[in-house]
């Protein structure tokens, strides 16, 4: 069973000093990883942190004597990177979200910087009894998969090094998928942000854990204690994965893994441009065939919310009537892709968090190209599209990699695997 979602620590005691520390750490993230980053940031933090400060003078709770002691430490920790920030779940041992920008490489800018012979190293500033162990993956049969692909992060030694921390890393399937579909899902949205000369792709990457349907109710509560009746409304879902390790410093193995890809112009990343492009996908972590169309595993924004329990960049979407733009791409979307062969390939956890559009209010078809970026559908003019109605959502070929081995390799002729996670 998954452990429960704690509350957010109070203002008191002695966290005060660490809800400052996270203001300032949000202030670094701008110049680290751009606009888009900073709201995603300073949404989970410093916003949460005025609204409790807010409610701290309405309330005088906050300040209880309970709170001699102090209250709970939160049960996560951020660490900013030099190419990705991630926040690290202590409860699963797992980053709860990772964020990244993929932008195009500049000229005369060269990423030769090889991940032969880098190993996976513990974050040291996550306490040991709340992190993940290199231990824990020897012999589990799952493979160490990075959530910011070390591919995209080659700029320099250290950056390419960080992205082996294990605060980087969640357990995945190997063979058919972190190492053939992941990789191809990887390689496409990294060509989303750096095939064009004037977007960069902001990229939020975790894991889930979603739930399973309970086929038989009684071998889960004993048959119930409605006089040896089953309950009119029985619970019809549990949760249910592996974990790595051994108790209680476990690491919890993923059920699914999500991506949400905002595209947006380089220039004017926080405020600006009408050519956006955002798409939400959730994929099993399991071997999935590799003919399975990437649009397969789309998924409503929101709807990835509210099974991740967090927003993703938030202020942005909701300016400029953005939010409302997606809703409306993702309606057509939906209604199209009934329509695609493997679109009801995902199994039941997945379509949890698909819409049910009803054939009598399905949006007409229509024709989207990549120069629809502003205007998709009936001359509409919109700020943002869904990432799969422009691009078709093509991953590249198997094992695409392979194309690459005569022109990667390093100075002693191994190949570097650097297209690969």
């Amino acid at each position: 069973m998954a452990p429960r979602q704690r509350a957010p620590p109070l203002e008191g005691g002695g966290g005060g000093s660490l809800w400052w520390r996270r203001s300032a750490l949000s202030f670094l993230i701008g110049a680290t990883v751009g606009t888009l980053g900073t709201y995603a940031a300073l949404t989970l933090y410093n916003g949460g942190r005025k609204r409790r400060e807010e409610s701290s003078s309405e309330s005088p709770s906050v300040s209880s004597p309970l709170l001699r002691l102090g209250a709970p430490t939160p049960a996560e920790t951020l660490s900013i990177k030099e190419g990705y920030i991630t926040c690290v779940d202590h409860r699963t041992r797992n980053p709860k979200w990772v964020l990244e920008r993929i932008q195009r490489r500049k000229e005369g800018e060269t990423a030769n910087n090889s991940r032969d012979n880098i190993p996976f190293y513990e974050d040291q500033a996550i306490p040991r009894h709340m992190r993940s162990k290199l231990e824990d993956y020897a012999g589990s049969g799952y493979d160490r998969g990075h959530m910011a692909p070390a591919s995209n992060h080659k700029a320099t030694a250290n950056e390419l090094k960080e992205t082996f921390s294990l605060s980087n890393i969640a357990p995945q399937v190997g063979r058919g998928f972190n190492r053939d579909y992941w990789a191809r899902f990887e390689r496409f949205v990294t060509l989303l942000g750096r095939s064009r000369t004037n977007t960069e792709a902001y990229v939020i990457t975790g894991p889930l854990y979603l739930p399973e349907p309970i086929k038989n109710f009684s071998s889960v509560s004993g048959g119930g204690n409605n006089n040896g009746k089953p309950p009119p409304n029985p619970p019809r879902w549990q949760m249910r994965y592996p974990c790595l390790g051994h108790a209680p410093w476990l690491t919890s193995v993923p059920t699914h893994f999500f991506k949400v890809v905002a595209v947006v112009p380089a220039l004017q990343a926080a405020d600006g441009g009408d050519a956006a492009l955002v798409g939400a996908f959730v994929i099993p972590n399991a071997a999935i065939p590799p003919d399975t169309p990437l649009s397969a595993f789309a998924v409503p924004l929101n709807a990835l919310e509210s099974a991740a329990g967090m927003q993703f960049f938030a202020p942005w979407l909701d300016g400029k009537n953005r939010r409302t733009s997606l809703e409306m791409a993702e309606k057509r979307w939906f209604a199209k892709r009934r329509e695609l062969p493997g679109s009801k390939d995902r199994g039941a956890p997945v379509q949890l968090l698909l819409p049910e559009v009803p054939s009598s209010k399905r949006t007409p078809k229509t024709d989207a190209t990549p120069s629809a970026l502003t205007t998709v559908g009936h001359d509409t003019p919109l700020r943002v599209a869904h990432v799969c109605e422009v691009t078709g959502c093509t991953l590249p070929r198997e094992k695409f990699w392979e194309d690459f081995k005569k022109n990667d390799t390093n100075s002693k002729g191994s190949s570097r695997k650097s297209l690969r996670s």
